[in-house]
């Protein structure tokens, strides 16, 4: 149902004008008019005997999907800095913030999913970066004779990194 913002007034023509803001979008209930008012102070004249709704809903709505847009981009772009620089809990909390604000957000659902891979997948190669970095020390140490030393490697890595396959073939 349409909210009627100005009194149907056959043979008067009215005008609105945009003062500041993201601005409105004009609707009659007959279709003639469908008109965006987002320049401030360039009137708009319409004929009295349209019928105007949703004006203060539409305004309502698209003031509100902008401050989503504009947050949902501010939180990409935190993310997004915050990944880059490996600290994928700040990136988190800065989702989960926003879905205090926007709860259910699919963007944001699908926007921590996939901080939430890359933060596994970072964590993967680290492990891995850090068996290779045990397995080349204990290979040096054993080429070079001293197998404690060679052991204490392999065994420190096999406490960092329980069960890992390549330390425990070592």
């Amino acid at each position: 149902e349409l909210l009627q913002v100005f009194d149907n007034v056959p043979g008067v023509d009215r005008s609105i004008t945009l003062l500041e803001g993201e601005g409105v979008r004009l609707h009659s209930r007959d279709g003639r008019i469908d008109h965006r008012l987002d320049v401030p102070h360039r009137p708009f004249a319409f004929p009295g005997d349209a019928e105007i709704g949703q004006l203060l809903t539409s305004a309502r709505d698209e003031a509100k999907s902008q401050r989503r847009i504009q947050a949902l981009a501010r939180v990409r772009g935190d993310t997004d800095r915050l990944t880059a620089e490996g600290d994928f809990e700040g990136a988190i909390r800065a989702i989960k913030t926003a879905f205090s604000e926007y709860p259910g957000d699919s963007a944001l659902v699908r926007l921590l999913e996939s901080v939430t891979q890359s933060q596994l997948e970072y964590r993967k190669q680290q492990e891995s970066e850090a068996i290779l970095r045990i397995l080349k020390s204990a290979a040096e140490a054993a080429q070079a004779g001293d197998i404690r030393a060679a052991l204490r490697s392999v065994d420190q890595g096999l406490q960092e990194f329980p069960g890992a396959d390549a330390l425990m073939k070592a």
